[in-house]
């Protein structure tokens, strides 16, 4: 089992995360005493987990735990969450995260990234200078292979193609360093105010 520690770095979340994190499709699981919620995608060979645990539990399931119980692609529950009151978190408890510990790791078929809550900041808390966001960009699939996955300043964890009624888009998942500006590719450039407000410019193509 997992067990946070104050000396890890915790990465600050945005408001705007939650919307785009419960309106993809995600895998829902029960392990341990937390609930877990999967984000994959099988294009970028990626995967989101965030975990909540009940009240008062001090150990979460290590990425391993996580990575095999959700596999890529893997069977399940599948949910898009359009009512958020039908998300089996408090609303309220939810939106208080301040922040992630963070853990990746490497698979032969994917890159995994856990999201492990922070409800509250002390002084014992060493706080990123990068901030966790997620945008949609109204661009073709191809464009997802033009993504520069990491930088100085940033590194995507996880990104999507959706395609509903002929309009497609992309989302994006990703850690931006405060008071930047970043060319995610030739079309798309975001900056980071020092206060963590997101802006892009985006080039549609013709």
């Amino acid at each position: 089992m997992f067990r946070p520690t104050e000396d890890d770095l915790v990465l600050p979340v945005e408001h705007s995360f939650w919307p785009f994190f419960f309106a993809s499709t995600l895998s829902v699981k029960l392990l341990h005493s937390v609930i877990a919620f999967s984000l994959e995608s099988l294009a970028d060979k990626s995967q989101l987990i965030f975990v909540y645990p009940e009240e008062g539990c001090s150990c979460q399931p290590t990425i391993d735990e996580l990575a095999l119980v959700f596999p890529i692609n893997g069977r399940g529950q599948r949910k898009i969450y359009d009512n958020p009151h039908a998300i089996p978190i408090p609303h309220d408890i939810w939106r208080s995260v301040v922040g992630f510990h963070l853990r990746k790791k490497q698979y032969p078929n994917r890159l995994v990234t856990v999201l492990y809550p922070i409800w509250g900041r002390s002084r014992q808390l060493r706080i990123s200078i990068a901030n966790l966001h997620a945008m949609d960009f109204n661009l073709p699939e191809s464009e997802m292979a033009q993504l520069v996955r990491k930088s100085a300043h940033h590194e995507i964890l996880c990104a999507q193609f959706w395609n509903i009624k002929h309009f497609g888009f992309i989302r994006v998942f990703l850690m931006i360093e405060q008071g930047t500006t970043v060319q995610l590719s030739k079309n798309i450039i975001i900056s980071c105010s020092k206060d963590g407000i997101l802006e892009a410019s985006v080039q549609q193509l013709n």
